[in-house]
């Protein structure tokens, strides 16, 4: 099936611009285009489309009130904005409505790369049914303010961790749950010789971006008190997979780029399931949280529920936000047996082992002693926080 998108925009550049770029998409993408909103909802009304780009201003349209239109009525839609430099940041703090924002012109390939990320969901078990259920079961959340800024900041040519620390010591929420995680047994480190930016260099840029992403997009404000306590369960074992899969790879590795792709992976691994809490059927939700069960059965619940899982969920989040794609990898295949079949120990695989620990998983942990061997995953166990083993 063809992947349909729809571009409204009277800006002949822009036109042209994606013209050249449908050339890369041979016989895969079906482009249309409309001049005026009037011509969007005609279409939008005579024909399914996956993807919609709009600009964020112009002549014709209001870019931000088209695509909370295309939201409401039609919300399994992949919303894209595009902006030009000036609109830029003002576009990104102004609307929770977009799924990705491209500038333009339509340099570095941004669009394509979207094109080809929305292309490569399939290979993670997404195909666009299964992306119009995620789209269609309520809020996808978008980066948080403090995330983009941090991404503006680690991207300058000269890199200021004391910059960063001011941008992150405007909220109180992230410097505490950074300094607690710091402050872990884990680390082994002396409260008297730590600050916010020891800490930031202590645990690298990525695995603060990653924190920080991670708190803010799992604080959901104003929720019944289940709802919170099962948020908090989801966060603190994301964090133990997180830190087990650090550890293992650690061990095992050595290598700090792979060791930080493990921590992050780990840390976000269960994001999906944000997204399924945040359905817009409060007493599907709440059912949801009240009957939660892990092990095998978990996911086929979530698809009776919801018609996806957390694991596709959390795959399409991360793309939708332009991940890395050993990442996505990790997030989508953390339930799958087969990773580890060759021995490999990648992030992907770690993560696997690592939340199958942290699970108590007997027969998933022989499965894995079947492949690396008793000692090592013996060995392994080691990393677990106590208060995980006491339970």
């Amino acid at each position: 099936m063809n992947t349909k998108v729809l571009i409204i925009t009277d800006d002949e550049n822009l036109q042209n611009e994606i013209i050249n770029t449908k050339a890369g998409f041979p016989n895969i993408i079906e482009f249309e285009f409309a001049v005026s909103e009037d011509e969007a909802k005609r279409l939008l009304g005579t024909s399914t489309f996956q993807i919609i780009g709009v600009e964020y201003s112009s002549k014709i349209t209001n870019g931000i009130e088209f695509l909370g239109f295309v939201k409401e009525k039609y919300p399994k839609t992949f919303r894209i904005l595009f902006t030009d430099s000036s609109e830029r940041e003002r576009a990104v703090y102004s609307t929770c409505d977009a799924h990705r924002f491209i500038n333009k012109p339509l340099k570095n390939s941004e669009f394509d790369k979207s094109l080809t990320y929305f292309q490569n969901l399939v290979k993670y078990e997404l195909d666009s049914k299964l992306v119009s259920a995620i789209l269609g079961i309520g809020v996808i959340p978008t980066l948080p303010e403090v995330y983009v800024r941090l991404e503006r900041e680690i991207n300058r040519q000269e890199v200021s961790i004391s910059r960063i620390a001011d941008i992150i010591s405007n909220d109180p929420l992230v410097v505490a749950k950074i300094m607690h995680i710091v402050y872990s047994s884990f680390y082994n480190i002396s409260k008297s010789i730590v600050n916010l930016v020891h800490a930031i260099n202590f645990l690298g840029l990525d695995i603060i971006k990653s924190l920080v992403l991670y708190i803010k997009v799992f604080i959901i404000k104003n929720q019944p008190l289940e709802l919170q306590n099962y948020l908090k369960k989801v966060r603190d074992h994301s964090i133990d997979v997180a830190k087990v899969s650090k550890a293992i790879m650690n061990l095992e590795s050595g290598n700090r780029e792979l060791i930080d792709a493990a921590y992050i992976a780990g840390l976000l691994h269960d994001i999906g399931k944000i997204i399924l809490v945040q359905c817009d059927d409060k007493v599907k939700r709440l059912a949801f949280v009240k009957e939660h069960i892990n092990g095998e059965k978990q996911l086929e619940n979530e698809f009776e529920k919801f018609g996806v899982s957390h694991v596709n969920a959390g795959a399409f989040l991360l793309s939708t936000w332009n991940f890395p794609e050993n990442l996505i990898e990790a997030i989508a295949l953390h339930h799958q047996p087969e990773i580890i079949k060759n021995g490999e120990l990648g992030v992907s695989q770690v993560v696997y082992i690592a939340n199958a620990l942290i699970n108590s998983s007997d027969t998933v942990i022989e499965q894995i002693k079947n492949v690396y061997g008793a000692e090592k995953v013996d060995s392994w166990f080691e990393f677990i926080p106590e208060q995980i083993e006491e339970q």
